[in-house]
């Protein structure tokens, strides 16, 4: 085959995910019945891993005010569209209005819990999740160590507390 044919080929492979790109880069889908629906969508299809509230469990908790991979309205969307490569976060084959959907929802849960404040050490937080009693960067990840497998910092304590996380 020649290499043109193998670009071309690729060409059309990646065409309908760039093309399906949204032309908004903030949400167009945020009134109450929106909200509503997005609620809807995201207790079918995304809290058996994110929790009805959004509070984490088997993936990464998103009722935080700031979401790490996905800081923007747009990023949201790419993330809740087209999954997050060597997780095991999927693409969704939802239509965009409903991903928007999603995405206020998903806004709603960080902005209620950005309302109240952070308590405890997290010095010691740290220093305990990276000791072996504790046993969490055996399936968690803080900063860039530990494992990839299981929730992010942000919901492993919160995974602790309910049972979730066991010391391996």
């Amino acid at each position: 085959m020649s290499w043109w044919l193998a670009l071309l080929l690729l060409f059309f492979y990646q065409a309908p995910a760039i093309m399906d790109l949204p032309s908004e880069s903030s949400n167009p889908r945020t009134s109450p019945e929106d909200l509503a629906q997005g609620r809807k969508l995201y207790q079918g299809r995304c809290a058996g891993r994110h929790g009805l509230e959004g509070d984490g469990g088997k993936g990464a908790n998103l009722a935080v005010a700031t979401l790490p991979r996905a800081t923007t309205d747009l990023a949201l969307y790419r993330v809740a569209r087209y999954g997050l490569p060597e997780t095991e976060m999927p693409a969704t084959l939802m239509a965009p209005k409903e991903v928007w959907q999603v995405v206020a929802f998903v806004r709603s849960l960080g902005a209620a819990a950005g309302a109240g404040a952070a308590s405890g050490n997290a010095g010691r937080g740290k220093q305990l999740a990276a000791s072996d009693k504790a046993g969490c960067l055996g399936c968690n990840a803080v900063g860039l160590e530990g494992a990839v497998s299981g929730p992010r910092s942000q919901t492993s304590a919160r995974g602790a507390a309910r049972g979730i996380c066991a010391p391996s």
